[in-house]
């Protein structure tokens, strides 16, 4: 007994010499005993026509999203996320607008992973939510986007993060068949292989975040993205700048190569910020991610309800919003203009938004009203939406 003692102490000061080890909890009951649960309940409203009226219905879905975690117990951690969506009420053009992104009742476990952290660095393992650049899960819908693989982030070295992971399986928002989507092989761009991405984010220049990532989804494409953004207060005004660089290399010879870049500054005083942005998309068609639909557009010139268009194009965003902070109410509007390569199409956007956080007896409770105009020169490409998201998060 006295000879495991020791093995067990010089193993246990092996580990601290690596780095330090939140130990949380003294034993594995009270690392359960100790976790924490959180969620939100969620109901949603949207009412979509597509093509001048070709698509035209609306959904009411109501869904539940628990997330316990229990405390650290020598490093470990375990994670479980839980969601569901339910739409009673919907009928059958509501079921045709909504198959692809919306219309999916069920429930599905969209985390259950191990962990373990040392020295500031979090290994995970299991299914995830997963938020990188080239590698993120949409949270826009009723349902949040998941991953099953590996994922490694790292802060050890001061103002950086690393960060890499590996993916094996996603699971998408619905199936496409009245279902909601549970994990599957294909990655979201229906490409039946594994994908994974590496990454780094320094902010040691003063004002300034630089971001570099690379992906690639094996045996068809890869991606490199990099990024610069600074922002600066001066006395009461703040200014902001950032430019990108993304380039997709695809495997299959038969498909063009393409790239995009973009430019974006802003500026704000007081509860009033402004922002213009320039993109240009060259060649055939990039990608934005390896997987995922991404929890926030990636583009500059991106509209509020999708990651942006990333087909050949110039491309063109203004945007403002006021922020009521005593009220708890933000207004938002967003303008976007494209052109596609070769007069195939133009188009813009117009997104009217809004988000308002009740106080008092009503905290944790808020609303967010989405209204945009798509128009395009080739009619069958318009789109209008109207989104009432209602959510309480406890």
């Amino acid at each position: 007994k006295g000879k495991i003692m020791k093995l067990l102490n010089l193993s246990l000061a092996a580990v601290m010499a690596m780095g330090t080890v939140a130990f949380g909890a003294d034993n594995l009951a009270d690392s359960f005993k100790n976790g924490k649960l959180k969620g939100d309940i969620r109901a949603y409203y949207w009412d979509r026509e597509k093509g001048t009226g070709t698509v035209e219905g609306d959904i009411l879905n109501f869904g539940v999203d628990l997330n316990y975690v229990t405390d650290s117990f020598y490093g470990f951690r375990t994670g479980f996320s839980f969601q569901s969506s339910n739409s009673p009420f919907v009928d059958e053009d509501g079921k045709d607008a909504f198959k692809t992104d919306m219309w999916g009742p069920g429930a599905v476990l969209s985390e259950a992973y191990l962990s373990y952290t040392i020295n500031k660095t979090t290994l995970k393992v299991g299914r995830q939510f997963i938020k990188m650049p080239l590698l993120a899960g949409s949270g826009s819908r009723i349902i949040k986007q998941a991953f099953e693989g590996a994922t490694l982030v790292s802060k050890a070295i001061p103002n950086t993060t690393l960060y890499a992971a590996y993916v094996t399986k996603f699971q998408n928002r619905v199936d496409g068949s009245g279902d909601i989507a549970d994990f599957e092989d294909e990655n979201g761009l229906k490409i039946d292989e594994n994908s994974y991405v590496f990454g780094v984010k320094n902010s040691s220049l003063p004002n300034t975040t630089l971001t570099a990532a690379y992906g690639v989804v094996e045996d068809n494409f890869d991606i490199i993205y990099v990024d610069a953004k600074y922002a600066r207060k001066i006395n009461n005004f703040r200014f902001n700048a950032a430019v990108q660089y993304d380039d997709t290399n695809y495997d299959d010879s038969a498909k063009e190569d393409a790239s995009f870049y973009g430019l974006k500054l802003g500026g704000g005083i007081g509860g009033f910020d402004t922002y213009a942005a320039y993109a240009e998309v060259e060649d055939g068609t990039a990608r934005y991610s390896v997987a995922g639909h991404g929890t926030k557009p990636l583009i500059f010139t991106s509209p509020k309800m999708d990651a942006g268009e990333y087909n050949e194009s110039e491309q063109y965003a203004l945007g403002a919003s006021y922020n009521f902070k005593e009220y708890g109410l933000k207004i938002n509007a967003r303008y976007v203009d494209v052109d596609y390569a070769n007069d195939a199409d133009e188009a813009d956007w117009l997104s009217l938004f809004a988000t308002y956080q009740f106080s008092g007896a009503l905290k944790g409770l808020s609303t967010t009203v989405i209204y945009e105009d798509e128009d395009h020169d080739v009619d069958k490409n318009d789109n209008q939406e109207l989104r009432i998201n209602v959510i309480y998060k406890f």
